[in-house]
């Protein structure tokens, strides 16, 4: 009997093995297919909790389709990117409000991805560096050197002078010797005057040689106008040099009427709070 034992035992491993590899010969189109995610099964409630998307979105047709992403944001009106994605997130803890150290104030913050095709637009990267991010809020933002100041802040490449400006330095106009950044003009009725839209984040490398760069955007007002537009363009001393465009962008204005529809919001829920913290009832 222990002999009959000892020799069945290696039968049913192997039993278990050729059912095992018969499922996923016979089925294995379907084990993929449940294991692959997409926009609408991870946007689809199903009686139990899940992460929802808070970004307002903007797209190509060719973007959507790549993605699985759905119809209603897609666009014929994007110029130089594939996509844009806008989003409010948490920011710092500020205090002393009202005069009070113990009165305090989440604050928020503005970004907005870009997806730009660099088979179309290759940018003009400082590094090989393949991502790169700016934490918000980081514990690393708070350590001060007495010679230096804070080793938290990024810095431009070496050789390239430092614009003063709080943001990731991925770009440089390697003959000018200039840090290159990202500017809008939203702000403004002059359309020839251009504001900082710091860069966050970038990530490249994406399927279709993508690039996605975060951008510090937009939690202010605007001038209503057909479009936002973007310059990727050298800054020496504070000032654009706009007439050496590396990249132009453009946003328009039907996804900026959904980001003020967004902003309302906060600007209602920013009125209860200070309210709050007022004391006005």
């Amino acid at each position: 009997m222990n002999n009959m034992r000892i020799k069945t035992r290696p039968m049913r491993r192997t039993w278990r093995w050729l059912a095992l590899l018969a499922g996923l010969t016979a089925g294995g189109a379907w084990a993929v297919e449940r294991d692959i995610p997409s926009y609408e099964k991870m946007q689809t409630f199903k009686g139990q909790a899940f992460f929802a998307d808070e970004n307002t979105w903007i797209y190509t047709a060719a973007f959507a389709e790549r993605y699985g992403l759905p119809k209603q944001w897609v666009s014929s009106k994007l110029v130089g990117i594939e996509a844009a994605a806008f989003r409010i997130v948490p920011g710092e803890l500020q205090c002393g409000l009202t005069r009070k150290r113990e009165v305090c104030r989440r604050t928020t913050n503005c970004l907005t991805d870009v997806y730009i095709d660099e088979n179309k637009y290759p940018l003009p990267w400082a590094t090989d560096e393949s991502a790169d991010w700016r934490p918000i809020g980081d514990s690393f933002g708070w350590l001060y050197d007495p010679k230096t100041g804070a080793p938290g802040q990024n810095r431009p490449p070496a050789g390239i002078p430092d614009s003063g400006v709080w943001t990731l330095h991925p770009w440089v106009d390697k003959k000018l010797k200039l840090p290159v950044q990202f500017t809008q003009n939203i702000d403004t009725p002059d359309p020839n005057h251009w504001g900082n839209a710091l860069t966050f984040a970038y990530k490249r490398h994406l399927p279709g040689n993508l690039t996605m760069v975060t951008l510090g955007y937009r939690c202010m007002s605007r001038n209503k106008r057909p479009y936002t537009t973007f310059i990727l363009a050298p800054e020496n001393d504070g000032h654009v040099i706009s007439a050496k465009r590396f990249h132009e962008f453009r946003l328009p204005d039907e996804f900026e009427q959904r980001i003020d529809e967004r902003l309302a919001d906060k600007a209602k829920g920013d009125e209860v709070q200070y309210k709050k913290l007022l004391g006005i009832q």
